[in-house]
């Protein structure tokens, strides 16, 4: 029997009120709503400084957008861009979750411009990553992002579901009088959102710059932390891993050598 059952009216409230947007971060609501937009938390100089980084990585030969990722841009932590980790503003952020012992998951910039303006489907993230299900995602935006140029679309609660059990597009099967959230964002502005939330963004109509980091936080001694942001790990277990040396026949790689045989 297939049930679903969401507090409509409580959410729907929340949604309509704007409680997700302040310059104070409110965590009863990131706990209900599964993300909160923070406003005008960066100076302009900071962005501006972050902007340029990033344009000059996009011009750059070592630029590196992924080929089978419709929004991801990758880059290695000596990247100048990587330097937003350790900007007091950012600390000052993430200190205020894991009782300030904060590591990083991934850094990475999702962007969508004249070259890619696809829409991107309803997801949850958790379900991409590995360690432990507590963490969430930063989003800092670089370019102003709204529905015409592909911005953020929250799916509000839907991260009390929890890990789905799998991956892909999901379909939307919540109800249809569930408010959704499409905030507009500036730079200065970010959102946080809790990894196991339904999200996806919209078609780029305009062909303008869309341009958002994507930082997955969690805690410092979470197995998959790549550093510690803050705080300290103390941990004893760490995994950093290929899937090749993880796994003998995963999905993923079923799926990769299934895809390899229809060209071949």
């Amino acid at each position: 029997m297939i049930s679903i059952k969401m507090p409509l009216a409580k959410l729907n409230k929340l949604i309509r009120e704007e409680t997700f947007s302040s310059e104070e971060i409110n965590e009863e609501i990131l706990d209900e709503l599964g993300f909160f937009v923070l406003r005008n938390f960066f100076s302009e100089q900071l962005v501006g400084k972050y902007k340029k980084y990033y344009d000059d990585y996009k011009v750059s030969p070592e630029f590196d957008r992924t080929p089978y990722h419709l929004t991801e841009v990758k880059f290695s932590l000596e990247n100048p861009l990587a330097g937003m980790l350790f900007e007091n503003e950012f600390k000052e952020l993430v200190a205020r979750f894991f009782d300030g012992n904060v590591g990083l998951y991934n850094i990475r910039i999702v962007k969508k411009d004249h070259d890619d303006k696809s829409p991107v489907f309803l997801h949850q993230d958790i379900g991409y990553q590995y360690g432990s299900f507590n963490r969430y995602s930063v989003f800092i935006p670089l370019t102003e992002c709204n529905n015409d140029n592909g911005g953020l679309i929250f799916i509000p609660g839907s991260h009390k579901f929890g890990y789905l059990g799998d991956v892909g597009e999901i379909n939307d099967i919540l109800p249809k009088d569930l408010a959704r959230a499409a905030p507009k964002i500036f730079p200065s502005d970010l959102v946080v959102m809790n990894s196991c939330l339904w999200h996806m963004s919209g078609q780029n109509h305009t062909g303008k710059e869309r341009v958002y980091y994507d930082i997955h936080i969690n805690h410092a001694a979470d197995p998959a932390s790549k550093l510690v942001i803050l705080g300290e790990a103390n941990r004893e277990y760490e995994l950093n891993y290929d899937r090749d040396f993880v796994f003998k026949s995963s999905r993923t790689q079923r799926l990769q050598k299934f895809y390899q045989s229809t060209k071949t």
